[in-house]
């Protein structure tokens, strides 16, 4: 029998080939035991690549989904608690009303200057922003909604002052008319001139507001388009404002009782409109959070069963593969034992 001789450097060649092979399956074993997953499950699986991305891109769509509804209910959140602090400066308002109806004359230039306090919060709740949008602005979230009425050339002063001269003026005889000498009759009939002017849309939006009347939509499930959010141009901030300016600009100027009797009647009136207002955009908030809250869960629910169908399909035995990876192991470790003795044997070692 013939023997063929076999150089160790082919010999050294091929343990190095076979050695960057197992190296390469080490890498991928142990990225495997790591993900839980095949690293490349295409080969693994065929056919079914294109279900398994399916899935997975509507995994993705549905956490998005879920990322923006949370978002939309933060918004949601903040504006149900302007609206209820808006709730309680009417109810301040009301309750000032009445306190000046005990005191008389005496509390008219304190209510005078408690409206001015609470027309400025109130625009302070409706300038209200979150993440730098305004929560009031309707889809024009970048523009502050509500005029300040106390700010120089402020247009909403301006157009009071021009309302009430107008009226003071076409109801003069031989002098002109002040506030102080308006009868009830008078007083009643400019009040409701001035409901008239603010419940106008476009007085109110020259002179108050720079909200859109569109509301800001969110898509909650890929079909249902609610809104989630509410804006300035609501009944409940416009009677809320004009309540403010009839207590700083008529209440404390020496008014007849019978003219306060017509004012404290008026915004009353104005008071219970404006609070049922509110209460409804607070109620139809609170609906529309309800409404996230459920799509939520439901999506919730849908994102953990493709997740586990996924995770089956293309998972790993984590316990065969850990045994691959220490058999494997084991190989490089005796392969590079055997390298090493063969390079001694090597005939260029010798000379």
């Amino acid at each position: 029998m013939r023997a063929n001789g076999v150089s160790t450097s082919s010999i050294i060649y091929c343990m190095n080939f076979y050695n960057k092979k197992l190296e390469s399956n080490l890498t991928q074993l142990r990225k495997e035991t790591v993900t839980g997953q095949y690293s490349d499950f295409g080969v693994n699986f065929g056919s079914k690549v294109s279900d398994i991305l399916g899935l997975s891109q509507e995994n993705q769509h549905i956490k998005n989904m879920r990322d923006s509804n949370n978002l939309a209910k933060v918004r949601l959140s903040v504006s149900q608690e302007s609206l209820k602090l808006i709730d309680k400066t009417y109810q301040n308002i009301r309750e000032s009303i009445i306190i000046s109806n005990e005191a008389g004359e005496k509390f008219d230039i304190n209510f005078s200057e408690k409206s001015k306090e609470y027309l400025k919060y109130m625009t302070d709740l409706v300038n209200t922003t979150l993440n730098g949008s305004y929560l009031f602005a309707g889809n024009n979230t970048s523009e502050k909604p509500l005029q300040d009425y106390f700010a120089k050339d402020s247009p909403a002063k301006k157009s009071f002052d021009k309302i009430l001269d107008d009226f003071l003026t076409n109801n003069s005889k031989d002098k002109k008319l002040n506030i102080a000498d308006m009868n009830s009759n008078q007083m009643a009939e400019f009040i409701d001139k001035l409901e008239q002017f603010f419940l106008d849309n476009d007085y109110w939006d020259k002179n108050w507001s720079n909200a859109s009347y569109q509301n800001i939509k969110q898509n909650i499930n890929g079909s249902d388009v609610i809104d989630v959010s509410v804006n300035a141009n609501i009944d409940g901030i416009r009677r809320l404002a004009l309540c403010s300016v009839i207590g700083i600009e008529l209440i404390g100027k020496d008014i007849s009782p019978e003219s306060r009797e017509v004012i404290s009647t008026k915004m009353f009136n104005h008071i219970s409109k404006g609070l049922e207002d509110i209460n409804k955009h607070h109620s139809l908030l609170g609906i529309s959070e309800k409404s996230i809250d459920e799509v939520n869960l439901f999506l919730e629910k849908k994102e953990t069963i493709i997740e586990t169908y996924v995770t089956k399909t293309i998972g790993i035995d984590k316990y065969k593969t850990i045994m691959t990876l220490e058999d494997i192991i084991n190989k490089i470790d005796i392969s590079y034992a055997i390298t090493a003795k063969i390079n001694k044997l090597s005939f260029l070692k010798v000379l």
